[in-house]
């Protein structure tokens, strides 16, 4: 039957300065931990493909520090290949369990390239 695992998309709080909230990352996370089975920062709802790299960095940063041991399944929304590869290795320095990233961005690409772009992100990645 079904699996009853809850990873929750989560949203990306943010100073008046521009800088992710660490405050506010604990507090959400410390609310959702009874309903959660793991955290999934910086996709759609976190404003992933909005996000600067240090931006990105501390949300992953601070989601693995505040996951109290749960999974924590880094979004990667970037436009090429080669940018998923190079945030899918930084995740895994950061203490991520896995990753979860989008085709690229651009119109009109054939299937066999967005095919060969989830073949090289998984040939290339130490993550899931």
């Amino acid at each position: 039957m079904f699996n009853k695992d809850v990873f929750i998309p989560l949203i990306t709080p943010f100073t008046p300065q521009g800088d992710v909230c660490r405050h506010s990352v604990r507090q959400l996370m410390q609310q959702l931990q009874p309903h959660a089975t793991g955290f999934v920062p910086c996709l759609t709802s976190g404003e992933g493909w909005l996000l600067s790299p240090s931006q990105w960095q501390d949300m992953v940063s601070y989601c693995v520090e505040f996951a109290a041991g749960k999974p924590v399944i880094a979004g990667i929304e970037r436009p090429s290949t080669s940018e998923v590869i190079t945030y899918a290795d930084e995740a895994a320095r950061l203490g991520a369990t896995g990753i979860i990233f989008t085709a690229p961005f651009y119109p009109d690409l054939p299937q066999a390239a967005i095919y060969n772009h989830f073949v090289q992100v998984h040939d290339q990645t130490e993550l899931d």
